[in-house]
């Protein structure tokens, strides 16, 4: 798998795994937990599209309280375009979420560590309503 596919995989497998975190869709709470924070730096920082800024700790604190906040969600990921460096990937992708029949949709850009052993790690989020 190139770079490329490895942001692209990561974007993916995230957003499954928060729309399963917000339904409430597991077995073991604590290995979705596992699974939605592996991949995010210690450094992270991410501004929300309401405005909202969290870093690292900020996000996993808020977690648990959008436990099965949602009987029903769906969330789609589309237009991803990724740009690399040697040390870096720049992603930019849309999100629609559609909550329970309500429908929103936000672009977002994030900044991607490239790391040895083909891993990669949130390291920046920005979203934006549309």
């Amino acid at each position: 798998m190139d770079k490329k596919e490895l942001v692209q995989k990561e974007i993916l497998d995230f957003h499954e795994h928060i729309e399963n975190w917000f339904t409430g869709n597991t077995t073991d709470k604590q290995i979705l937990l596992s699974n939605l924070l592996q991949n995010f730096h210690p450094d992270f920082k991410m501004k929300g599209s309401r405005g909202n800024e969290l870093d690292y700790k900020g996000f996993a604190d808020w977690l648990p309280s959008a436990f099965a906040k949602f009987s029903k969600m769906d969330i789609k990921v589309s237009d991803i375009k990724i740009q690399l460096s040697d040390k870096h990937a720049l992603a930019a992708y849309v999100e629609t979420q559609n909550i329970e029949g309500e429908i929103n949709t936000r672009k977002a850009s994030a900044v991607f560590l490239l790391e040895p052993e083909n891993k990669v790690s949130w390291y920046h989020l920005l979203e934006e309503w549309i």
